[in-house]
């Protein structure tokens, strides 16, 4: 009786480890702060894989450049605004550093790889205004699209120096990389700035698979402990 209990409890203690796991997610924000290591990065420094390591997010433009760095203040690299260059409006806890896609507007798309297969990921991206529009689209492991998101000045929290968030969040996590592509009205003026990139994983399949494959060997141990004693 007492075996059988441990056997019982065993598994079930197993079966809510399982369960965790299974809702347990890796969540990053990279908001460009500080580079890996240490650090802050330097205006128009190139960035391509420096936080793959560290956040599992790789960036590069589509005409086969990288994005940029941009800091908050002169020279206005990335946008202008009334709040002065570079410099986000009042409240939009967006630090000091940022990414754009080059110093001469976004003539390219900016694309971001995840190392690993992503279930929800999001962002911001600043200085939405002016009739300017961004199309994003969420792509697996193929290049097929399978969510798109677009913002303009008629989304909530579009507008001078404002960041405006964005996200995809699906059930599964079948989401390889983000493509933003600038579809409003182009003109001199056109700036942006991205920042606060978040990722969360679900746990690889077959962690949970080796999970359950312990569970198993561990009650068949104990059942066969209490047979022979």
């Amino acid at each position: 009786m007492k075996n059988g209990f441990a056997v019982g409890r065993f598994v079930f203690i197993g079966v809510v480890l399982v369960g965790l796991s299974a809702s347990r997610t890796r969540a990053a924000t990279l908001d460009f702060e500080t580079l890996p290591g240490g650090g802050p990065p330097t205006e128009s420094m190139n960035i391509s894989n420096q936080y793959q390591a560290s956040f599992g997010m790789r960036f590069a433009n589509s005409d086969g450049s990288f994005p940029i760095i941009v800091q908050a203040g002169s020279p206005g690299v990335g946008f202008t605004s009334a709040y002065g260059d570079d410099t986000p409006a009042p409240g939009e806890n967006c630090g000091s550093f940022f990414l754009t896609i080059s110093a001469t507007g976004p003539h390219s798309d900016l694309i971001v790889g995840y190392s690993s297969l992503a279930s929800s990921v999001g962002g911001v991206v600043l200085d939405i205004d002016n009739n300017e529009a961004w199309t994003i689209r969420a792509l697996d492991s193929l290049n097929h699209v399978v969510d798109t998101l677009v913002l303009d000045t008629n989304t909530a929290h579009t507008g001078d120096a404002l960041a405006t968030p964005w996200s995809f969040s699906h059930a599964t996590a079948d989401i390889a990389s983000v493509r933003f592509t600038y579809t409003g009205a182009q003109n001199l003026n056109t700036g942006v700035a991205f920042d606060n990139f978040t990722f969360d994983a679900v746990p690889e399949p077959d962690t949970l698979a080796l999970a359950a494959v312990g569970l198993c060997v561990g009650a068949g141990f104990l059942r066969r402990k209490r047979r022979y004693v």
